[in-house]
């Protein structure tokens, strides 16, 4: 939920950032972001069956937390489209592990369930990173919104350590 709200904050509000920076076409920043993402999903894929999970998801929600940051604090064109790439690795990454993480870490019963769960994660956190994200820029404007991305990235990283241990339960 927290991953997909960020996404979304980002999604949402980035034409308006970009125009106030002077980003000619913020757009553009998806469009690399996008085929970024691909080219990692397709060059990635085989590396993503044998790579810890944990560690990948964890690491690449930092990185995103990271990125927000840097968005936050990105004045002009070059750092602008430079971030398009970074947010296009991570969520590259993040995305298609996150979901294999929640289909490997669910007990054989619940796997249908819990990425089906997952998925409504996905619709809610379009749901709610537009409504947050629209109170937090009313109030606090774009670098305190993209702060709050990156605060909610690092938890993100942080629960995915502490959701993803070795649960003791019975049969």
């Amino acid at each position: 939920l927290l991953l997909y709200t960020c996404y979304t904050i980002v999604f949402f509000f980035l034409k308006g950032f970009g125009a106030r920076i002077g980003v000619g076409n913020p757009g553009f920043f998806f469009t690399i972001a996008t085929i970024t993402m691909i080219i990692i999903r397709l060059g990635g894929a085989a590396f993503f069956d044998r790579v810890n999970k944990v560690k990948a998801t964890a690491l690449s929600l930092a990185g995103l937390g990271l990125c927000n940051i840097g968005l936050g604090h990105a004045q002009g064109e070059i750092l602008f489209f430079i971030l398009s790439v970074l947010f296009g690795i991570g969520w590259g990454i993040v995305m298609p592990i996150l979901t294999a993480l929640m289909f490997d870490i669910s007990l054989p019963r619940f796997r249908g369930l819990n990425v089906n769960l997952a998925l409504v994660m996905l619709q809610a956190g379009f749901f709610f990173g537009p409504f947050l994200g629209g109170l937090f820029l009313a109030h606090s404007g774009y670098v305190i919104l993209f702060y709050c991305c990156a605060l909610l990235s690092f938890l993100s990283a942080v629960l995915t350590w502490k959701v993803s241990e070795p649960v003791k339960c019975e049969r």
